[in-house]
């Protein structure tokens, strides 16, 4: 979840060369049908889209944050300075401790990637909005019908809009406020506890259900959804939001991607940004490989 009031909040160092070492292992891992989309798809549709748009793309931070906050690993977009009067977007790599209670659920990921944008300050309130759906619905094609949105009252201007696009009042989850901000998890407001920015931000989130049947032979489809992006709601520092990549790739192809599947990938990226900023690896990276330090 980018969040432009975190500016500032910590030295972000440039990863050279780090993206397209994930990109290049995550094409390692074979397509599993004829229709299938890689995460490096994604990420180019994604790259080409923003920039048609008017977007300048800016650099990401390390994967390695440098800071106790998540165990020492990047976990959001926040420390990436966007400019308050440009439209910029990122690739951010990202990794949360936090996740590894949920491994065992498709599409939680050891290492995923945010695509993170602003808005300028004087953009209108709708023009996000616009944008995001435009991108998923008439750019990617993903199928509304399967879309789904958590928010609060703070974002009913936004449901009419909603329901242009196919997302129906009914397809539309109200938290109250009180729970959201008690959550914090970004579905109607985004602040994660103990993070070191303090990010108070109203939001709504974009949930995907994913209907598939995972094995051969499987009778039954398993149906479960996957969240997709979190949007701001402008505020006095305008406006940010992410968008999962991976999570994205999942919807395009209908397919869950996997915990332990990613763990080569998760632990080539950490043990790429240390080596390349020379620091030591983190102690995030030890809990999700479930490793004991020095014995990677």
């Amino acid at each position: 979840m980018s969040n432009m009031t975190r500016r500032g909040f910590i030295t972000s160092t440039t990863l050279l060369g780090v993206g397209l070492t994930i990109d290049s292992v995550s094409a390692s891992i074979k397509p599993m049908d004829k229709q299938h989309f890689s995460v490096e798809d994604t990420k180019k549709d994604a790259d080409h889209y923003w920039r048609q748009q008017g977007y300048t793309k800016i650099a990401a931070a390390s994967l390695i944050s440098g800071i106790d906050y998540n165990d020492g690993i990047n976990y959001d977009d926040s420390i990436q300075d966007y400019d308050p009067d440009q439209a910029q977007f990122l690739f951010q790599p990202n990794s949360r401790v936090e996740d590894i209670v949920n491994k065992h659920k498709p599409g939680t990921l050891p290492l995923f990637t945010i695509l993170g944008f602003s808005w300028p300050l004087d953009s209108d309130f709708t023009g996000p909005t616009i944008l995001v759906f435009d991108y998923l619905i008439n750019h990617l094609k993903i199928d509304p019908s399967k879309l789904k949105i958590t928010t609060t009252v703070l974002a009913e201007g936004l449901f009419p809009l909603f329901d242009s696009y196919g997302v129906s009042l009914s397809k539309i989850r109200l938290r109250s406020l009180e729970e959201a901000k008690d959550a914090g998890d970004g579905s109607g407001w985004f602040s994660p506890k103990d993070h070191p920015a303090a990010p108070a931000i109203p939001t709504y989130s974009i949930e995907y259900v994913l209907t598939h049947k995972q094995k051969k032979g499987d009778v039954a489809a398993t149906t479960y959804e996957i969240e997709l992006a979190e949007i701001g709601l402008k505020n006095d520092q305008g406006f940010a939001g992410g968008i999962g990549l991976e999570r994205l790739t999942m919807a395009r192809n209908n397919r869950a991607m996997y915990w332990d599947d990613h763990l080569p990938i998760c632990k080539h990226a950490m043990l790429v940004a240390a080596q390349h900023e020379q620091k030591q690896l983190p102690l995030g990276y030890y809990k999700i490989l479930g490793l004991q330090p020095n014995n990677d």
